[in-house]
């Protein structure tokens, strides 16, 4: 049980800090400019950006998943899930979309649907160690403790 806790009070740290901007498609100059403005704190303006980029660009994933993160980073779970949707639908092997997704439904407290989420990702990258962690973690919301565990033992064999 102590192992778990530990991973667990890892894992809400992990999810707690403000992520670096993931790096999105080079060839789109408003989601380059979007991430300098969020680098710099700017999230207006990085909002901004990503919005038109999206304007602009209604097919590109990246866009939304941009926009996603953002909203999600300021509590806009709704809108955020909506646009990690988008990103999973246009690219559906998006692994960042899928988890991304899983943790505003999770944040929402839709917990099933966060694991479903989370699973797919799993599916897409067997190797990705951010989606077991966060399946552990969902479960042992859930008080599956058991189940919880297998899936940080498989973090930590990664």
């Amino acid at each position: 049980m102590n192992l778990l806790k530990w991973l667990q009070t890892k894992a809400e740290k992990f999810f707690t800090q403000t992520p670096e901007p993931q790096i999105f498609d080079a060839q789109s100059p408003l989601l380059l400019e979007g991430q300098n403005h969020q680098r710099n704190g700017d999230l207006n303006s990085a909002l901004n950006c990503y919005h038109k980029e999206i304007e602009e660009s209604p097919f590109n994933p990246y866009g939304h998943l941009a926009l996603g993160n953002i909203l999600a980073a300021t509590g806009q779970f709704e809108e955020a899930a909506k646009n990690f949707q988008e990103a999973a639908r246009l690219k559906p092997d998006f692994v960042e979309a899928h988890c991304n997704l899983g943790s505003c439904l999770k944040d929402t407290g839709r917990l099933q649907e966060a694991i479903v989420s989370y699973r797919r990702a799993i599916e897409i990258s067997p190797d990705f160690i951010t989606a077991h962690l966060n399946v552990g973690n969902t479960l042992l919301n859930l008080g599956q403790l058991e189940q919880a565990e297998e899936s940080f033992q498989k973090a930590l064999q990664l």
